[in-house]
């Protein structure tokens, strides 16, 4: 059996990681910035399924800044394999094969979460949401949206359906660590629900029943979807 690492080698092991990290991101940076405009015209495109046009800058360097936003982002999520990767350099020698097998099927539901989220509030919530707050707008006024704004609260509205979209994951982490219990979660269903339901109606802050239920519906079934996975994987973690 090997001895404990130091903190020294700890250190060590940490640079080498991060050292080709840094260096990939602004390689992948530099190659990402190249087609920042289809970037930029992915979110514009939002609007315009709304029936909005964002064509207004109040600075000199807004576009600029909202370019490096957009891109570093991609940026990020391009790499978010590498980071994986690398976590799972570090890490992995100290996990079982049962914690392992695990780790790999969180993993790539996290991604497929992470695509669904995204796709589904780029394609209908973010569209829906502005063609409802264009709608409040009298007609005798011009809707002209400032960019460096537009593009913040779609960015801000993208991140937190991902962040809901992971709900599975942290339904079936908990149960795999006995915080909750799958009984529980069934017992206590409606509950749940209702609390579901508030969390959609904050994520939209709109009266509109259809652009409500756009985001709760998905999240209702992301939780049915929790219980299935996480009876399965507590199965599978009691006959190991």
């Amino acid at each position: 059996m090997s001895s404990p690492k130091t903190i020294t080698e700890h250190f060590r092991e940490l640079k080498n990681i991060a050292i080709p990290l840094a260096i990939l991101w602004v390689i992948f940076f530099c190659i990402i910035w190249n087609v920042r405009e289809n970037i930029l015209q992915l979110f514009l495109d939002m609007s315009l399924r709304a029936g909005v046009e964002v064509k207004q800058v109040l600075s000199p360097t807004e576009s600029f800044s909202v370019l490096f936003k957009l891109v570093s982002i991609a940026t990020n999520i391009s790499m978010v394999p590498f980071f994986i990767l690398a976590i799972w350099k570090y890490l992995g020698a100290e996990l079982t094969t049962q914690e392992k097998k695990f780790a790999l099927i969180s993993i790539f539901i996290g991604s497929i979460l992470l695509i669904s989220g995204v796709l589904y509030g780029s394609l209908f919530v973010i569209p829906a949401v502005m063609e409802f707050f264009a709608s409040l707008t009298p007609s005798y006024i011009e809707i002209n949206y400032n960019l460096s704004e537009y593009i913040d609260f779609s960015l801000f509205m993208l991140m937190t359906l991902v962040g809901v979209f992971q709900l599975p994951l942290l339904i079936i982490a908990s149960v795999l660590t006995n915080l909750i219990s799958i009984v529980s979660l069934k017992k206590n269903r409606k509950g749940i629900y209702f609390g579901l339901i508030i969390a959609a109606a904050l994520i939209t802050p709109t009266p509109d029943l259809f652009t409500l239920a756009m985001v709760a519906l998905p999240l209702l079934i992301l939780f049915e979807f929790s219980i299935i996975i996480s009876s399965i994987f507590q199965s599978k973690k009691i006959t190991a």
